[in-house]
């Protein structure tokens, strides 16, 4: 098992499964009221053994009250070299440990570019003025699920 400070070679190699929710041209929203607007965002991380892989989806989604705007959610995935290295599982517990901390890092990169991929999608629309807030690593850390192939 590599030590914490074992250096580990990492690269993103997809940005894909994009899937949206776009409310916005059904909904007559003249001006939207910062007030009434919600935002929402949850992440998924698999983290994949035998292919060395770790894929971090992130969903975004705008809320008017309690009507959906915006829903979008986009993974990208990274090639581990050796992950299963770092890696120990207990199966009973269905817990794991992980030797390095490199995940908050992916789930971060991951957040950011899904943050300026919709900011793309939403330009021209009642939303282009108000784009998804950056949000602390400890914020995203306490909303993310886990699934360990």
């Amino acid at each position: 098992m590599p030590s914490e400070n074992t250096s580990i070679k990492m690269r993103l190699t997809q940005i894909g499964s994009c899937e949206t929710e776009n409310n916005l041209p059904s909904i007559s929203v003249e001006r939207i009221e910062k007030t009434n607007l919600k935002i929402n965002y949850s992440v998924f991380v698999e983290i994949n053994r035998p292919m060395s892989q770790v894929s971090v989806r992130v969903t975004l989604r705008y809320l008017y009250g309690t009507t959906n705007l915006f829903k979008g959610r986009l993974t990208c995935t990274f090639d581990i070299e050796n992950l299963s290295a770092f890696i120990e599982l207990d199966e009973d517990k269905e817990e794991f440990n992980i030797k390095s901390d490199f995940l908050p890092t992916l789930i971060a990169l991951s957040f950011s570019t899904t943050r300026g991929y919709f900011a793309r999608e939403l330009v021209g629309t009642a939303l282009e003025a108000y784009p998804f807030p950056m949000v602390s690593s400890k914020s995203l850390m306490e909303r993310v699920k886990y699934q360990v192939i």
